[in-house]
């Protein structure tokens, strides 16, 4: 398939920092690797805008490459397509606002409603893709395409997307050929993100066909790292009674003590599972972020798992050595405070890149003369506004990294 043929074109060495689980795409021979340094930047219409209210796409990055010096910033706007970029008076260019972010990764995402105008204008959005992808190639930075997603299928009162679907399938086909003119992987979510056509769905992943829920995002970035070739975060340990290791996966294991018929351990999360979504499907229904803990050979008896001194799972020896899946605990309430942090960054950078007042800041009002002139305290503001990012940034480096907790197994 071109997408994954195309996965990762850039000479970008493999990492996956000792994360390991779902293989990347089929084809695929690089991961993209960020390094401390790295500011990647979104570029597009309302796919990549409404996940600043979800930061889950930059929390699926961030969680392959734990502890890295990065800055993601949101520069997609609603509306929007390759041609058309409607901005208030005297806003600035598109570049503009580009090379001042001085971005050295762009994921560049459009397709979804020019498809509406059909096989007649994807010429058109091809031609007016190729100027834009010139502008950001003027940044020198590396480039990631991604394709539009499936119009899901909710029935009525919504539209028939089949129409729809026919014609996104061309534009994600059009996509896909920029990626291979201009050399850039491609992620293919027409065909690699599960949207159904037909209803009924039980468990929407958008919120009216088209714009995704929050499950959906979590989907949908899982998706884009795994297109560029980026594992999952996994966490498996398998021990047995004595305290042996017998296999450990996403995770590092050490200080393990035996005492009786209890077993205490330190372990270290390579990466932080994704934070769960609230609106995700039961139990069951979809494989929900998860550590797997086995330890073989316990005596007969029902045994408790705490982590930091807090009783995560009860289970007896015969299901401790099947392996339990444990979905709470210190790795999971870090995640959602790092997507909680990555949330306050996006707004933060909403309201310095598209501030509600821009009339005063870079409009008619803004300029000198008339009791309307633009607040002379704006300078400093931004400036503040700029602080307040870098230690935002500063703080989503440290909480990206997972922390050592103790795990402790004791007879019930």
């Amino acid at each position: 398939m071109l997408h994954s043929a195309m996965v990762l074109w850039i000479g970008l060495a493999i990492e996956t920092h000792g994360a390991a689980a779902d293989e990347p795409a089929a084809g695929a021979s690089a991961a993209l690797r960020l390094e401390d340094g790295d500011r990647v930047i979104l570029v597009g219409a309302t796919f990549l805008e409404r996940d600043r209210h979800h930061g889950r796409i930059e929390e699926a990055l961030r969680a392959r490459f734990p502890g890295t010096k990065l800055s993601f910033r949101d520069l997609a706007w609603p509306g929007d397509t390759v041609a058309v970029q409607m901005r208030p008076l005297d806003f600035g260019s598109f570049e503009s606002h580009l090379r001042a972010q001085r971005p050295t990764v762009v994921i560049v995402s459009y397709g979804m409603t020019e498809a509406f105008g059909g096989e007649k204008a994807r010429d058109r959005f091809l031609a007016d893709y190729r100027k834009l992808l010139d502008v950001i190639d003027k940044t020198e930075a590396r480039v990631i395409l991604i394709g539009p997603h499936r119009h899901e299928a909710l029935g009525l009162p919504l539209p028939d997307p089949r129409r729809h679907n026919e014609n996104l399938r061309l534009y994600s086909k059009a996509v896909a050929q920029l990626a291979v003119e201009r050399e850039r992987p491609f992620v293919d979510l027409f065909e690699q993100f599960e949207l159904k056509e037909t209803p009924p769905i039980a468990y929407p992943r958008t919120e009216n066909g088209i714009h995704l829920s929050d499950f959906g995002y979590v989907e949908a970035a899982g998706v884009i790292a795994r297109e560029v070739g980026l594992l999952a975060p996994t966490w498996r340990i398998d021990l047995d009674a004595s305290g042996k290791v017998i296999d450990a996966a996403g995770v590092a294991v050490k200080e393990i003590e035996r005492a009786d018929r209890s077993l205490r351990f330190t372990a270290i999360a390579s990466a932080l599972p994704p934070d769960m979504p609230a609106d995700a499907p039961p139990s069951g229904e979809w494989k929900r972020p998860e550590h797997v803990l086995s330890i073989a050979g316990l005596p007969p008896g029902d045994y408790a798992l705490r982590i930091g001194g807090d009783e995560a799972v009860v289970a007896s020896a015969a299901r401790w050595q099947e392996g339990m899946s444990i979905t709470r605990g210190p790795d999971f309430a870090q995640a959602a405070r790092l997507r909680d942090a990555i949330r306050r960054k996006d707004r933060l950078f909403f309201d310095r890149w598209r501030a509600h007042n821009g009339e005063y800041i870079y409009g008619r009002r803004a300029k000198a003369g008339g009791n309307n002139s633009g607040n002379p305290a704006f300078t400093a503001e931004f400036a503040r506004l700029d602080r307040l990012l870098e230690e935002a940034d500063r703080q989503l480096d440290e909480l990206s990294r997972p922390e050592p907790h103790q795990y402790e197994l004791v007879p019930r």
